[in-house]
């Protein structure tokens, strides 16, 4: 037990202790135990790999097609570019569906957006038609430095591999 403080050394007003109800509880009670982890954002689990399927949320889900909303840093399914990736949204989106499904199309890795699957093959093969027809419209935001205008196009080479070589682009 702690010594009783002499009147010089005793606490009043409101940082005065007492044995009494009114005592305040300490911040942490055992501070042996350590507090729990705050819940890892979605980046954070695409990007240690620990996504779960409930983590994706389903945007659209006929007896057809089923869309998600694709998290950036996610694939869509498995390339030799990313060997070392062991997760990707085919994977996921065949748990939520609880069946075998197909990507209808791909979004890059670093992108986030609406990602569509088909739960057939003949559904597959009627919107790959509509995607090679170009008469699915698609909308593109961009979270982008300055003040670009309103509509245009952005010609910038990017870099297709690690010896630098640039492919053109226009979008």
């Amino acid at each position: 037990t702690a010594p009783i403080p002499d009147d010089e050394h005793r606490l009043d007003g409101p940082d005065r202790m007492t044995d009494g109800p009114d005592t305040p509880a300490p911040d942490n009670p055992t501070p042996d135990a350590e507090a729990p982890a705050p819940p890892m954002s979605i980046a954070e689990k695409t990007r240690t790999g620990t996504l779960e399927a409930s983590d994706l949320t389903v945007l659209y889900r006929d007896d057809r097609l089923l869309a998600i909303d694709k998290p950036s840093g996610l694939l869509v399914h498995h390339s030799n570019i990313a060997r070392d990736v062991k997760q990707v949204a085919l994977q996921l989106v065949r748990r939520i569906a609880r069946r075998r499904v197909h990507a209808v199309h791909r979004i890059d890795r670093g992108t986030s957006g609406v990602l569509l699957f088909a739960l057939d093959a003949d559904a597959k093969r009627d919107t790959a038609d509509l995607f090679a027809a170009r008469t699915v419209e698609k909308t593109y935001y961009a979270v982008v430095r300055g003040h670009p205008d309103q509509s245009g196009c952005i010609e910038h080479p990017l870099n297709t591999s690690k010896n630098g070589l640039r492919k053109e682009s226009t979008t």
